[in-house]
Formats: C-alpha cells, structure tokens, sequence
C-alpha cells in the first residue's frame, strides 16, 4: 500500500510450459496469486495480476496465460475476470489442498489475441532500453535496486544510494533475477529491459 510501501501484501507468481506444436512453440504461462485476507477487496491483485498479464505477453511472448482456481474461491475467480480470462472447464479431483483434501479446480485462460483484442492493453507502454542509453548504463551493474519512497512517491537506488528512478511513480517494481522493471503513474505502466531484450 502507498503508506507502507515495504509491506508484503500478497503474492503473485508463475511458471512458463513451452509446448511443441506443428509450426511454432506454444508458449504458456501458468499463474497463481495470493493476497492476505486484510487487503482483500481493493482491486490490489485485480492491479498486479493486469501487470502480469501484460508483461507476460509483450516482454516474455506467451501464447496463453493460465489460471487454476478453487471452485469455492469466489474472490479469486472475480479478478481472473475482470482481466479478461475465461472458464473453460473444471478438472474433478485433481489435486490436493493444505490440509490434504481432494478437490476440483477450475481451469481459465487468456489468448494472446484476446488480451490484444480487449481494453486490457490501452494504457500501457512499453520501453525498451537498449545498450548504450544513460538508463542501461546506470543499471546493467546493478543487479539490486532498492525501492524508496518520497513525498508519497516511489522510486529505485542502487546498493550504493544513487537514484536510478526518482520518486516520481505511484509503483514500481524490479522481477527479482530479472532485468525488467515495471513503473506506474497514474494507472499508466511502462516495462523497462536493461538489456535492450
């Protein structure tokens, strides 16, 4: 949350499958999500799992995105759509919860081409900062940034204190292991590759 910007509030995570197919690779995202009950109903995960989607799509090329769901988790249902997945089946007693116990999952998904053909996509941006740019030089040594926050902003510095992104974005993030980084600004995200890939 803004006021507590170093709060762990809940998860969101997923693991790739490349599928062979007769022409090209398929490439599918599977997707779980977690929000601590306290945080729950504003719109926190609905936020992070649209970032996902768009990252997953247009930085890791995913074909589909995939999302397994309890049949009684109301709440987790609701934010797969209002992203735009769709239910597409439910798999009988295919897996184990905490405690042990048998239970169904239902199966949702989201096309590549659907998520291009849906709102999802109209207010994000994405940059690409190749070798050579200011951005890619501050950050190419730099494998841990570290967030701040500043008159109800938040921004990066590296290991040593130098501001990489000012204070200046409602979030942001750095994929741990990763070179990418996610901004906000008044609901409008931009992905950035220290990479240039």
């Amino acid at each position: 949350e803004k006021d507590y910007p170093n709060d762990l509030i809940g998860l969101i995570c997923y693991y790739l499958e490349e599928k062979a197919s007769l022409s090209t690779p398929v490439k599918v995202a599977n997707i779980a999500y977690f929000l601590r009950k306290e945080r729950r109903g504003k719109g926190y995960m609905t936020e992070a799992l649209r970032s996902l989607c768009h990252y997953l799509f247009t930085l890791m090329e995913c074909n589909t995105l995939r999302i397994y769901v309890y049949p009684h988790n109301d709440a987790s249902k609701r934010v797969a759509l209002k992203c735009g997945f769709k239910y597409i089946k439910t798999k009988k007693r295919c897996c184990k919860n905490g405690l042990g116990e048998v239970e169904d999952l239902e199966f949702y998904s989201l096309t590549h081409e659907e998520f291009m053909l849906s709102n999802q996509g109209d207010d994000v941006k994405i940059s690409v900062i190749t070798p050579g740019k200011k951005l890619s030089d501050e950050c190419k040594n730099t494998p841990t940034l570290v967030p701040f926050h500043e008159n109800g902003k938040n921004g990066l510095k590296d290991e040593n204190g130098q501001i990489i992104f000012p204070a200046a974005y409602d979030r942001i993030l750095q994929w741990p292991e990763s070179d990418v980084v996610m901004t906000c600004l008044n609901g409008r995200y931009k992905y950035y590759s220290t990479s240039g890939e």
